[in-house]
């Protein structure tokens, strides 16, 4: 988006005033046809005609020019890095107030509007009351989608309006913003790399298989997360699920590849068992998820190994934060160890030496902020 829009503006404040081109062209002493040039973006008032046409419409020269500050995206993930940083050492009020500022400032940058969104949704539950943010999580959703151009912008603030409405306990309003409908994947970027093996570019091909195959992989690990968390009763396709989930993470190495999406399975795995009484298979998931947690491989900057080779500039380039987690890696570890410590389903097993060996060795690996 442009930083000066006066052309628009002009147009605004005319119809405002209910005039036409010649009327302000007469009052500012230069012809219709380079009044119309403004309007339609094809040159620039002389900067000693602002003031005038300010006065004219009753207005700041800022408001008159539209000026609208962005911010590049480099510039964004920097400043999502910084403010993460600032929420697990400072008090969240204050942290919040720096954020309302960049907002008020920003309003028209959609792109930073969608991170700092991101950036509340990821932290609200450390505030002293999560519910009066996340209703100003969804005003500035509001803000993006009345006022973005941009078709994939407006889709990201109705996906992220729904997660704020299941944060809010409101689950009957999700469909309302993404529909009951599950459509298939699209097969534009398999399309995409077959044009490019024609044409040559192989490389650039496989650039793009790897990149479907990665992400295929996680919806897949991921998904299994959600439907083992979903059930409470012993059924024997859930055990299923488990073990060929579980044996899927162990070949593609994921406990290194993209810790997260296995540390969700193996809690998933251990609730389950749990709550069906299956002490030993809980308690070996319970060990997975702390191992996870607490190896010295443990990083929360996403990247490729030696089978997924192609995917780090595809990481880096095309994800909105970039390979950051939305969180610091002092508050991820903290809420791993409280998924275990706070945990109600798991109190049937806290006197068990195996429990208390996980907890153990994940305070000793948390950096000794976790007590």
């Amino acid at each position: 988006m442009r930083e000066i829009n006066i052309s628009r503006k002009l147009v605004e404040e005319r119809h405002r005033k209910g005039i036409g081109q010649e009327e302000l062209a007469a009052y500012i002493g230069v012809s219709k046809a380079a009044v119309s040039k403004w309007e339609n973006d094809q040159s620039y008032p002389d900067i000693t005609l602002l003031p005038r046409l300010a006065a004219f419409f009753d207005i700041s020269v800022d408001e008159l020019i539209g000026y609208e500050p962005q911010m590049t995206r480099e510039d964004i993930k920097e400043l999502y890095r910084r403010l993460a940083g600032r929420f697990e050492k400072e008090s969240f009020d204050l942290v919040l107030e720096e954020c309302e500022e960049i907002i008020k400032k920003y309003y028209s940058c959609y792109p930073l509007l969608l991170q700092m969104i991101t950036l509340l949704l990821n932290h609200a539950g450390i505030a002293d009351e999560p519910g009066p943010v996340l209703n100003r999580v969804l005003e500035i959703i509001e803000r993006v989608e009345k006022g973005s151009e941009d078709a994939d912008e407006r889709k990201a603030a109705l996906t992220m309006k729904a997660l704020c409405h299941l944060m809010l306990g409101h689950p009957e309003k999700v469909p309302e913003y993404i529909g009951e409908h599950i459509r298939p994947f699209s097969q534009d970027a398999e399309l995409l790399s077959e044009a490019y093996r024609v044409q040559g570019r192989v490389r650039e091909a496989e650039e793009i298989l790897q990149v479907c195959m990665y992400q295929h992989l996680l919806y897949l690990v991921g998904d299994a997360a959600v439907s083992i968390a979903g059930t409470s009763v012993k059924d024997e396709r859930i055990e299923e699920m488990i073990r060929r989930t579980v044996k899927l993470g162990e070949l593609f190495q994921m406990e290194r590849l993209h810790w997260n999406a296995m540390i969700q399975l193996y809690m998933s795995a251990v609730v389950y068992y749990a709550v069906t009484e299956n002490k030993e298979e809980g308690l070996a998931m319970l060990e997975r998820y702390g191992r996870c947690c607490y190896s010295p491989e443990f990083s929360p900057i996403l990247h490729g190994d030696s089978y997924f080779n192609q995917i780090d500039g595809w990481l880096k380039e095309e994800l909105e934060l970039g390979i950051q987690a939305p969180r610091s890696e002092a508050m991820i570890k903290e809420a791993y160890l409280k998924g275990v410590t706070e945990n109600p389903y798991l109190d049937r097993w806290r006197n068990e030496p195996r429990y208390q060996k996980v907890v153990e060795e994940m305070k000793k690996n948390s950096g000794g902020n976790i007590i």
